[in-house]
């Protein structure tokens, strides 16, 4: 397949530390990365322009949402920090042949659980439980290429193998 059209992720898995599956995980969301930015305005500039600041993030967090907390996630402390790999297969289309593939796609995250909501409960329900990471490493892979490298407390922001931080890191250094 040269070009790809992403369809949709067939399955997930997340393992913590390295072992252990999550189970009753229903989904994840995944951190958003919003740049830091000022707001200029004065003499050169008409009316006001924002500029994001090279490296610089609002606080990261990894949500993953549970039907019910059961198992593992019972034993996690909050303020603990835990290594999450979340696995999904992608599945992906050829425009031209049709022919069908599926991409690994893979996150790495390191972070303290920020908290723990165990949901609600009612008859025939679900729990809807929520278990927040505040994020302080996290990595990409599309098809074992690391994509995205972010460490925030290492001075580290690469992506596609640029190091996006290099010049920031060197004026300071």
């Amino acid at each position: 397949m040269q070009r790809k059209v992403p369809l949709i992720h067939a399955q997930m898995n997340v393992f913590v530390d390295g072992g252990q599956k999550l189970l009753g995980l229903a989904d994840v969301t995944l951190p958003a990365f919003t740049a830091i930015s000022e707001t200029l305005s004065g003499a050169g500039i008409m009316g006001e322009i924002e500029v994001p600041v090279t490296g610089q993030f609002s606080a990261l967090t990894l949500s993953m949402n549970f039907k019910t907390l059961y198992g593992e996630p019972l034993e996690f402390v909050v303020g603990k920090s835990y290594r999450f790999d979340l696995r999904t297969a992608l599945e992906l289309e050829d425009p031209a042949s049709y022919e069908r593939g599926v991409a690994k796609e893979r996150w790495s995250i390191i972070g303290p659980v920020k908290s723990i909501n165990p949901g609600k409960r009612a008859p025939r329900s679900a729990a809807d439980a929520v278990i927040d990471v505040a994020v302080r490493r996290a990595e990409q892979y599309m098809d074992g290429r690391q994509v995205l490298e972010f460490d925030p407390l290492n001075d580290i922001y690469t992506v596609n193998g640029a190091d996006v931080y290099a010049m920031v890191r060197a004026a300071i250094s």
